[in-house]
């Protein structure tokens, strides 16, 4: 048996002549200074984002450190596109299968652990070679020049050469390219300034909330009557497990299972725990 769903919601009045309402009222953590209109889905998500060149490589300032916008961002809807849910049983001779399956596609969340493990430099990553530079400089290396007082680490994107950067009032997002020229970024930072201005912001964090689990397992052994004497008219014994097998993309760092719906932003949180059990089912 295979259920499949999806919904959206819309925001379709708000009261008297108002016909806009701040983005976090629905989804909290939003960016309050941007707003949803009448006839928008509810779920955006809208956080703080860099400034980006038309071509989309981050824009640093004069130390090296990526440009925040003055106003939220629309990154997408947290939603998702697809909940699904799976369940089949068969036997074999005596014994009975039945698997369980369910999960969501789809839809996005700020992974606020990461976030926050970045910020206080206590995120394994800052102690391996996997993260690098523009120089290729890992975020180990850099690390441990830091401790020494050397700024070793440069950030991927550009710097402003010329100009000056506008914002429209309104959306944050920059409204004059063709006054601005870019350069390669030059500027060498502190890895744990960098990564605590880049990871500090919203846009830097989010990830799908695709997951799958193996939400249960039950393998049954039906006692044949002939083996039950004149007791019992029917026995079985059932071996069940919960939570089994969890399947997400990239992070494992967060349980998506506990963030449905609107929830755009995770919190700390005890992952999903398996469970197992016997059960003795006895027909008198």
């Amino acid at each position: 048996m295979l259920n499949l769903s999806r919904y959206r919601e819309y925001l379709t009045a708000v009261y008297g002549d108002v016909d806009q309402i701040a983005a976090n009222y629905f989804v909290s953590d939003n960016s309050s200074n941007r707003f949803l209109k009448v006839g928008d889905r509810i779920d955006a998500l809208y956080t703080n984002g860099f400034a980006r060149t038309p071509d989309g490589q981050i824009i640093n300032d004069a130390g090296g450190r990526p440009i925040v916008l003055p106003k939220g961002q629309f990154q997408g809807y947290t939603l998702p596109d697809l909940v699904l849910g799976f369940y089949n049983q068969f036997t074999v001779k005596n014994f009975t299968i039945g698997l369980q399956f369910d999960g969501r596609i789809g839809g996005l969340i700020v992974n606020q652990i990461q976030r926050q493990t970045f910020r206080g430099g206590r995120h394994i990553e800052t102690v391996q070679e996997n993260l690098k530079d523009a120089n290729g400089v890992s975020m180990a290396s850099a690390r441990e020049a830091d401790t020494r007082g050397e700024k070793t680490w440069l950030g991927e994107g550009v710097q402003v050469s010329s100009g000056s950067i506008q914002y429209d009032p309104i959306t944050g997002e920059i409204v004059n390219y063709g006054d601005l020229a870019f350069k390669s970024n030059e500027t060498k930072t502190y890895l744990q300034d960098y990564i605590s201005r880049y990871y500090g912001q919203y846009e830097a964090n989010i990830m799908k909330k695709d997951y799958m689990k193996l939400r249960e397992l039950t393998v049954t052994y039906n006692i044949p009557t002939a083996k039950m004497g004149k007791t019992f008219k029917a026995a079985s014994i059932s071996l069940v497990g919960r939570n089994l097998l969890y399947f997400a993309k990239g992070l494992d760092d967060l349980d998506m299972d506990q963030f449905p719906g609107m929830t755009g932003y995770s919190a700390l949180q005890s992952p999903t725990m398996r469970r197992y059990g016997i059960n003795i089912n006895l027909t008198f």
